[in-house]
């Protein structure tokens, strides 16, 4: 059956209806090469670095020249990432520099005294006279000595800017190298600590945490069972890498260092899809966890 000659109003609509359905697929079909054309330029880029070595990637982000040989460079990498493992995997270290916070909001979590909350002073400003209020450091830990008062000094963590809590071994490393302008610091700080009169290194190793009685009551364990390295493998360790970058610090805040973590874009980029994350962690050589909701 032949079918009814189309009006010129339909005519009209079904030209619009043609013409935006071709529309919408050149769209589709163009978003498609720009995503396959991103997608590939970004492999292409991760798989370039991915074959610079350790040397180049190291100083591909330093901040001034780095003496080091190849070699030089490789030992100190392997070195130093001995030590990012003991910072950020040994509770006694990491714990002191971030994991515990007792005026975090989840001080109630891991700090088996609970939350506390930084005591305030108000002081001129140096350069316009105005009260100001800051935190009053020394005053906000005084409340630490009712459980830590078995050691010497008050019993503090490390500042913010020391926290070793997410970091992978590059940030460690250039944070020590900001942290300590002479290598020989470093090694001080390894074994007694910046402050010889407040031994915290020392006392962690102990896993006594500085607890007396009242402290005692509240931690899980007492002391904390020794794992992992010792003290002096820490110290042993410290010195392997100053010794591989020749005895002292040289070049930049970079120089020495392990290479910037290649392809950690979960962190950075926190809306990657599980798929790309996968995707990544097996150029690593890493089989992802999956995602907790």
């Amino acid at each position: 059956m032949l079918g009814c000659p189309l009006r010129p109003e339909d005519e009209t609509h079904e030209a619009a209806r043609v013409h935006h359905a071709y529309r919408q697929r050149t769209m589709t079909s163009r978003a498609k090469r720009i995503a396959l054309a991103l997608a590939i330029s970004l492999l292409s880029a991760l798989l370039a670095r991915s074959m610079l070595p350790p040397a180049a990637l190291a100083q591909s982000t330093n901040d001034g020249e780095c003496p080091l040989s190849h070699e030089q460079s490789r030992k100190s990498a392997e070195a130093f990432n001995k030590i990012a493992e003991v910072f950020t995997g040994q509770p006694r270290c990491v714990n002191c520099h971030g994991a515990v916070n007792p005026f975090g909001p989840d001080a109630y979590k891991t700090h088996g005294g609970g939350i506390f909350f930084p005591i305030m002073k108000t002081e001129p400003n140096p350069d316009t006279g105005e009260p100001e209020t800051s935190p009053d450091i020394a005053a906000s830990f005084q409340p630490c000595k009712v459980c830590h008062d078995a050691f010497p000094g008050t019993w503090t963590t490390a500042p913010p800017n020391l926290s070793f809590v997410g970091k992978d071994a590059f940030t460690l490393c250039t944070q020590q190298r900001d942290r300590f302008s002479d290598a020989r610091d470093f090694i001080k700080h390894i074994e007694t600590d910046a402050d010889p009169s407040t031994p915290f290194v020392q006392e962690a190793f102990t896993g006594r945490m500085g607890l007396n009685t009242i402290g005692r009551s509240l931690a899980k364990k007492f002391p904390a069972p020794p794992v992992g390295v010792t003290h002096q493998d820490l110290i042993q360790m410290a010195h392997d890498w100053v010794d591989a970058l020749g005895g002292k610090f040289q070049g930049g805040r970079t120089c020495g260092c392990p290479p910037e973590s290649r392809l950690s874009f979960r962190g950075r980029w926190p809306g990657l899809s599980m798929r790309w994350q996968r995707f990544l962690k097996l150029l690593e050589g890493k089989q992802p966890h999956a995602q907790k909701n």
